[in-house]
């Protein structure tokens, strides 16, 4: 790019910063105008980290056409001038600061996070059942390492009693059932066994799995393969966030060597089923590692789907530094369909409510679905925003994307991820 060229682009982007710190919208609506009118044709020749920044002015616009609230629009600008740094730095930008960001401003034009009501919210749409509180895993992002309830087991009359509460549901829901919530399901011995049970009542639902993958329990995978060879629709995904052993050893507080050849292990007899579904996942925390693990998974493990997520606080469980974005409280939640179980009993808010501490009832009393519908009761607006729902809700900053979005975003492939 020119000299010429970048001094007037760099004027634009002066433009904006000016616009945001004076919370001028209407500037920042014009000046990403500009900016896309003069610099996101295809025959300019401008470098990838100013066409990452065109795609963003992009955003913005579409935003605004979509109607969607003016500090939306603000806060489009201001993660632009955020990334900026970064991408100078590491040629790409991390999916926690940019592109999951933009996404949920994106969400409702995209019907990425539609809008639910609390009257819709009949039965639940995710099911976390922790029949076992234990994890081998030490994980800095997690709270398991403080869980209270650590070794906490369910008899099977308990989780019979669940599974009669849960016959109410007719079994055509898309419901996703998770035999986990923060444990390690590999360690739960009875784990494929639960699931056929499950099953049995609702063969629409999707048994989903979230390994570390240290740990290969010949059996219970043996048993799976056998369900998913009967139709079982099956997801695993491996939450392997470290490619680097060094990195990976310090954060897990596992061995990479040995989590990796499990891993490639349950790859091997899963990844030629068709009712089997196979990912990879990373929690989002810098843009060179998350950079590395997407080329480590393509690399390695090509027909595996490599997905990055942002990392959250866990209603305060974990330290954070994030500040909730005011759009955020503009829109739903999908955590609200959640009925989550600990291993003791307790019914969590969500997945992110690690310790169940909010006292909404215990299943081995009381009927898992009416505990479900009193969540939402309690905690569902009527307007189906987070602002106006009752803490921990409206101060969340939890949001992911869903899973067809997942995807490498150097700065080349920015444009298409987002389909500028």
């Amino acid at each position: 790019m020119s000299k010429t060229v970048f001094k007037s682009f760099s004027a634009v982007i002066e433009k904006i910063q000016l616009a945001c710190d004076f919370s001028n919208i209407s500037d920042v609506l014009f000046w990403s105008q500009v900016l896309v009118a003069e610099f996101g044709k295809p025959s300019q020749q401008i470098g990838m980290k100013e066409r990452s920044i065109v795609v963003v002015a992009a955003s913005i616009i579409r935003a605004k056409m979509a109607e969607l609230e003016d500090f939306t629009i603000k806060d489009l600008g201001r993660i632009l001038l955020l990334c900026l740094d970064e991408i100078s730095q590491n040629g790409t930008t991390s999916y926690t600061n940019f592109l999951n960001l933009l996404l949920v401003f994106e969400a409702r034009s995209a019907s990425m996070l539609a809008s639910v009501k609390a009257a819709d919210l009949k039965i639940p749409k995710i099911i976390h059942l922790e029949t076992i509180a234990r994890c081998n895993a030490g994980c800095g992002f997690c709270p398991y390492p403080d869980l209270p309830r650590k070794g906490v087991r369910m008899t099977d009359d308990q989780i019979e009693k669940i599974r009669v509460d849960l016959k109410r549901m007719t079994g055509d829901e898309a419901t996703i059932f998770q035999p986990f919530k923060v444990s390690e399901p590999f360690l739960e011995n009875r784990l494929a066994n639960i699931c056929e049970m499950f099953w049995a009542d609702h063969p629409t639902w999707q048994f989903q799995i979230i390994t570390n993958g240290s740990v290969y329990n010949e059996k219970v995978l043996a048993k799976l393969k056998e369900l998913a060879l009967r139709g079982m629709n099956l997801s695993i995904k491996f939450s392997l966030n470290e490619v680097d052993p060094t990195q990976y050893n310090r954060l897990m507080k596992l061995n990479f060597e040995k989590s990796i050849n499990n891993i490639r292990k349950i790859i091997d007899l899963f990844q030629d089923l068709s009712s089997v579904s196979l990912a990879f996942t990373r929690v989002s925390i810098s843009a060179a590692g998350d950079r590395d693990f997407l080329q480590f998974c393509k690399q390695f493990y090509p027909r595996v789907t490599a997905g990055l997520l942002k990392r959250n606080d866990w209603i305060g469980a974990v330290e954070s530094s994030e500040e909730p974005v005011n759009s955020l409280r503009q829109l739903s939640c999908p955590r609200w369909s959640d009925l989550s179980i600990t291993a003791s009993g307790d019914v969590a808010l969500c997945c992110m409510d690690s310790s169940a501490n909010l006292k909404l009832g215990n299943v081995f009393s009381e009927n898992a679905l009416d505990l479900f519908q009193s969540k939402v009761s309690r905690f569902v607006p009527v307007n189906a925003k987070r602002g106006d729902a009752p803490d921990p809700c409206r101060t969340c900053t939890y949001y992911q994307t869903v899973p067809a979005r997942l995807r490498p975003f150097t700065l080349a492939e920015l444009r298409g991820a987002l389909g500028y």
